[in-house]
């Protein structure tokens, strides 16, 4: 009998950070793939309070729980830092199934730092996107007396989806238009009214056409959406990321500003402290929540134009390592 790998999908981005790794090991013979979809994947509104954010997590360890009871897997995969993520991990470590875990060991703001450790915390299997993410897992993991770690440094899968797009496999021509994607900070409610306020004053001071992306289902979105007058609807992977490499630059809080957009070498305004201690690879302005200020990096990302392609996050190939490793684990 093939040993069954269970992937838990939770969000339109995780999704697209594991995308090559389902598609990898679908082609394996080796193993019997299973794939979970939790949380964002199935809502279909937004969250308006932290209170929430508890309540799913706690449903979703029973619920997840549940399911891999019933599975039977042979190893779990997560990824990345959301609540979903923790719910996925608890669920698997408390059943002693083996846990895999994607974009463990980067920095960044808000509650994701929290959380993205404490899943380092309870996995087995660790496959960081940087030298630097990997050094970090495995201070941890010693840290933690673990002495027969398994810490590779395999790149980001959502780094293949770009490879992909900067091989031709998508025409994407260059038009007049920037993207405007900002996520509500959960560790700054009270601000993010006044946040989004200005974003929107500093996009009407540059008078480029804006394409405005809806953010991720977290505390806050609900107010944040009712700012936004358009906003473009969630599109597969590939889509979103061809709309983004023909923008003139991504304008918000996004890690795909920093991580994806680098390997593009599109311009990014980075905004807040969202992405606080996250690598960086040239491309991206870091500024505050001021108008003046996000215009005038706006401008100055407009006239400068398309970077060079850095693989500080990967090289195109991280599905396929990924899977490999699995593979021959199991």
């Amino acid at each position: 009998m093939k040993p069954k790998v269970c992937v838990v999908i939770t969000a339109r981005a995780s999704y697209a950070r594991v995308k090559t790794v389902l598609e990898a090991l679908k082609g394996d013979n080796q193993v019997d793939l299973r794939v979970l979809a939790v949380g964002e994947v199935l809502q279909a509104g937004y969250e308006d309070s932290l209170l929430t954010s508890c309540e799913i997590t706690g449903a979703l360890v029973q619920d997840i729980g549940e399911n891999l009871h019933a599975m039977a897997p042979a190893m779990v995969v997560t990824i990345a830092d959301r609540y979903e993520t923790l719910a996925t991990a608890v669920a698997a470590a408390y059943q002693n199934i083996p846990l895999a875990h994607l974009q463990g060991g980067e920095l960044t703001g808000n509650i994701d730092q929290k959380v993205r450790y404490a899943v380092t915390a309870l996995a087995d299997y660790h496959f960081a996107a940087t030298r630097r993410a990997f050094d970090r897992v495995l201070k941890c993991r010693l840290a933690m007396g673990d002495l027969h770690h398994h810490v590779y440094q395999t790149g980001c899968p959502s780094i293949d989806v770009a490879a992909n797009l900067q091989g031709g496999q998508y025409d994407v021509s260059r038009e007049e238009y920037i993207v405007i994607l900002q996520h509500p900070v959960t560790t700054e409610m009270v601000d993010m009214e006044t946040q989004i306020k200005e974003t929107l004053k500093a996009v009407a001071m540059v008078g480029i056409d804006a394409i405005f992306v809806g953010p991720n289902p977290d505390p806050g979105s609900a107010r944040l959406c009712s700012y936004l007058t358009v906003i473009q609807p969630d599109r597969p992977p590939e889509d979103f990321m061809a709309l983004v490499k023909g923008s003139r630059c991504l304008v918000g809080n996004s890690s795909m500003g920093i991580r994806e957009c680098s390997f593009l070498g599109t311009p990014a305004v980075n905004i807040g402290s969202r992405q606080d201690g996250r690598e960086r690879a040239g491309n991206a302005i870091d500024v505050g929540h001021n108008a003046t200020h996000i215009g005038d990096a706006i401008m100055e990302q407009v006239e400068h134009g398309a970077y060079p392609s850095s693989n500080l996050y990967g090289d195109g190939q991280a599905g396929k390592r990924i899977a490999k490793i699995i593979q021959e684990v199991l």
